[in-house]
């Protein structure tokens, strides 16, 4: 099986920067960052692909672990 690393340098500064932040992400934030539709996350969230919780009805993402998220995703 081949696997190879889906973070591009773009994604290691925002992740970077994701670091330095002190307050949960929202769903819309998390899908312009990673360029996925809102259904898509929300599936990706529900199935523990994506690191998330929620807080009542909506989906919050902590920024260190979308961070540690960005840096390992991979792909096979």
């Amino acid at each position: 099986m081949n696997v190879r690393n889906l973070a591009t340098p773009q994604e290691v500064e925002e992740a970077n920067y994701l670091r330095r932040r002190s307050t949960a992400l929202t769903s819309a934030q998390i899908c312009e960052l990673v360029n996925v539709h809102p259904v898509t996350l929300q599936e990706w969230a529900r199935a523990g692909r994506v690191p998330a919780y929620r807080m009542g009805r909506e989906w919050r993402y902590d920024p260190d672990k979308i961070a540690d998220w960005l840096d390992h995703r991979e792909v096979a």
